[in-house]
């Protein structure tokens, strides 16, 4: 269904919506959440993990839904029916679709966009995207402005990165942000994405990456591990992806923290 239909046949927004969602896939993009969460307290469920907390003063409440936008789709809707929500923000890493982009470098997506031709770009909410640049600019980050790309499926492969880069002429693709931001439109509610790019176009992810992650978004040690007895030579290559994952980590957490700080003003 086009998001435009979605939108129209949208729930009304929940006037006395207390807390703000935000919405990451893996433990490595939502720990930098979650470790500056305050009063937390945690549900298990079998469409994620929530963590109900305060954050700069904001309740904040924390899903960690696992990856892929089937996961992001199940994992909003059950966090929708748990408490109410004022907005939406989608939070996690991106892999650079143009040479220019580097690890850590913050992505500022104009628009949302699937690689399937059946679905319509959306917007980010426009005050939002604003707050975003401003707070990117606050935290010193490299910022590439355009439009951000939703895959079905992790592009690991360069020359596939490369390609999509020039097809969609979009600056970096994720897996859950496109469908995010068509549920939340049905709501009413704002939304907006901060992704930090892990891998550049020029990198290629040589592991099978759903093997190292259990389906809620945690890492699956006993994927890893049988996957480095079978593959000996993998662990040359761990510290490079534990670099990446700090670097766009670090950068993720201090843009979040001047975001949500802009966004309580925002709201005051």
């Amino acid at each position: 269904m086009l998001c435009a239909a979605k939108a129209r046949q949208a729930a009304p927004v929940l006037r006395h919506s207390t807390r703000l969602g935000i919405v990451a896939a893996t433990e490595s993009e939502a720990v930098w959440v979650r470790r500056r969460l305050d009063r937390k307290a945690k549900t298990v469920g079998a469409d994620g993990v929530l963590w109900h907390g305060v954050l700069l003063d904001l309740e904040v409440t924390l899903l960690r839904c696992g990856v892929g936008p089937d996961r992001a789709a199940a994992g909003l809707h059950w966090l929708m029916r748990q408490c109410p929500l004022w907005g939406v923000l989608s939070v996690g890493f991106a892999g650079g679709l143009r040479s220019p982009l580097a690890t850590g470098d913050a992505v500022l997506a104009t628009r949302i966009c699937a690689t399937d031709s059946a679905t319509r770009c959306i917007m980010p909410d426009t005050e939002w995207a604003e707050l975003a640049a401003a707070a990117a600019t606050q935290a010193k980050l490299v910022q590439h402005q355009g439009m951000l790309l939703s895959s079905t499926s992790l592009v690991s492969q360069s020359i596939d990165k490369q390609k999509l880069g020039r097809q969609y002429g979009a600056v970096a693709v994720d897996m859950e942000a496109h469908r995010l931001g068509c549920l939340v439109a049905a709501y009413q509610l704002p939304f907006a994405t901060l992704r930090t790019v892990f891998d550049t176009s020029h990198d290629s992810l040589e592991f099978p990456v759903g093997r190292f992650t259990t389906v809620d978004g945690r890492l699956n040690l006993s994927g890893v591990l049988g996957y480095v007895v079978q593959h000996p030579w993998s662990l040359t290559r761990f510290p490079s992806l534990w670099h990446k994952s700090r670097v766009a980590g670090r950068h993720l957490d201090a843009w979040l923290l001047h975001f949500l700080t802009l966004l309580r003003q925002h709201r005051s």
